[in-house]
């Protein structure tokens, strides 16, 4: 009886070394699925944070753009900025297309260099001087076509005409009349 019994021991010895080594199997693969998944959330983390940070960059020279503009119009330019103890590259850029006689649109951008994330922001901004000494009337958009050669519909000389403005492809013709001290105002349609 003693020899069967030895022979139990080491059949359930072998039993339960083969059960350990299913065991960490099983567990070796849990693991390995379950750490790809932690590590893109990581990434995910990672990626949301340093959007936000980017944004920011974006929004804060936006808004240094439209500080010194009020001061100084003249002076908002396309530029790169490097700060050395920051790893993102930002830009300003003026649209040459949109500047007007008292406008322009200015662009920011601001990303990490090997990352496929860019923050941007666009705003316009204006040349407060400029735009009070035309009474306010600045071109939102600069004229399209060829204005050197207008084709004249209608004719009417108004000798005493002071203002002309188009709101909604209507225009708005103000003249002074001795007669009349106010301005009268005529819709030429």
């Amino acid at each position: 009886m003693n020899i069967f019994s030895i022979k139990i021991k080491n059949s359930q010895q072998g039993l339960s070394t083969l059960e350990m080594l299913i065991a960490m199997t099983i567990i070796v693969l849990v693991i390995g699925s379950v750490l790809p998944l932690v590590s893109v959330g990581q990434s995910t983390s990672i990626d949301s944070q340093t959007n936000q940070e980017a944004l920011y960059l974006a929004k804060t020279r936006i808004e240094d753009a439209r500080a010194t503009a009020k001061s100084d119009y003249n002076s908002v330019t396309s530029e790169t900025f490097s700060v050395p103890e920051n790893f993102y590259q930002e830009e300003r850029i003026i649209d040459p297309a949109s500047i007007t006689q008292c406008g322009k649109n200015v662009e920011s951008h601001a990303w990490i260099n090997g990352r496929l994330t860019t923050a941007s922001l666009l705003t316009r901004i204006t040349d407060l001087f400029t735009a009070k000494a035309l009474g306010g009337d600045c071109a939102i958009n600069p004229p399209s076509g060829d204005w050197s050669r207008p084709i004249e519909l209608y004719s009417k000389n108004f000798e005493k005409a002071t203002d002309i403005d188009v709101l909604n492809k209507k225009a708005y013709l103000t003249f002074v009349d001795n007669q009349i001290v106010n301005q009268i105002w005529l819709l030429l349609i």
